[in-house]
């Protein structure tokens, strides 16, 4: 009679694991997402090309940690990456425009209203255009009174005292503004989705934070003094200093904030465990948006 085999656990992504992390151990993203990228895989590849040397040393060592390190940071990139798609950074170009754009409407709009109380313009058009509030349909509004006042011109311009250098000035902002608020190929969150994705960001980075000093005693023991800044570097630093050759001049090591290592003992009798930074508040965990009074008036 055959026996059945037991199901077999679920493998966790590593997203499930940086779902699983407590809120108090949650550290906000500092510094730049792909360099911490570089030199956790970086470091990734040299505790997989030290194999040999550790299992000389350690009975039990696994051979799966560097490419569970490599998996969470693979799975950082991708949420950082999705973070920066769909924020907006601070944009010049869109708030200058906007601070010119919407007295312009106003201006426009009260040459409209007039212009339909004396029946030279349909009352609907104008009705239309009100329902805009959001910069988007400020500039959607800016095209919309240009060209009904070129269509109109010989009964609005002179009444209105309105020049074709104003309808060109309405219409080179609204190009502007629609250039800047639909850029090709973004993704847009909404804000619950945007801090959500900040918030995965953040769990992913203290997951890769945290497995980096699970490591560390490892890359220690594998590559010595020398050569474990070279291999195994602080995942914020911007350069990576390269081994050692005797027919290579030697090259000062960017060692960052942490020491260098003494000899390790080939029995690692503890690992050191993270120090998050200051605790965010499960509400607080996602970071603001900085965003000025013109691109208040951008989003919808």
């Amino acid at each position: 009679m055959a026996t059945k085999k037991k199901p077999q656990p679920k493998k966790l992504t590593p997203e499930d694991e940086a779902k699983k992390l407590k809120p108090q151990l949650v550290m906000a993203l500092t510094g730049d997402f792909n360099v911490i990228f570089a030199n956790a895989m970086h470091g990734a590849r040299a505790l997989q090309s030290a194999e040999a040397v550790l299992r000389s040393q350690l009975k039990n060592w696994d051979g799966q940690h560097p490419k569970r390190f490599a998996a969470i940071a693979q799975a950082f990139r991708r949420a950082a990456l999705d973070v920066a798609k769909s924020e907006r950074p601070p944009n010049v170009a869109l708030s200058a425009a906007l601070d010119e754009a919407w007295p312009l409407r106003r201006t426009l709009l009260a040459r409209a209203r007039v212009a339909a109380s004396e029946g030279l313009i349909p009352q609907k058009d104008i009705d239309d255009i009100l329902k805009g509030s959001g910069g988007l349909d400020c500039g959607d509004d800016l095209e919309a009174l240009a060209k009904l006042f070129s269509k109109t011109w010989e009964q609005t311009g002179a009444s209105l005292l309105l020049t074709q250098e104003t309808l060109a000035k309405a219409k080179a902002l609204a190009a502007i503004i629609h250039r800047h608020l639909r850029p090709s190929g973004q993704r847009t969150f909404t804000d619950a989705q945007l801090k959500a994705a900040r918030l995965l960001r953040d769990r992913l980075h203290t997951l890769l934070t945290l497995t980096y000093d699970e490591l560390w005693p490892f890359a220690a023991l594998a590559f010595g003094r020398g050569d474990l800044d070279a291999n195994f570097p602080l995942l914020q630093t911007r350069s990576v200093e390269q081994p050692k050759h005797e027919d290579a001049a030697p090259t000062p090591p960017d060692r960052g904030a942490r020491p260098p290592a003494a000899k390790v003992n080939a029995k690692v009798k503890s690992q050191p465990k993270a120090k998050p930074a200051a605790t965010p508040s499960p509400d607080e965990s996602a970071e603001p948006t900085p965003t000025g009074d013109a691109q208040g008036q951008a989003l919808r």
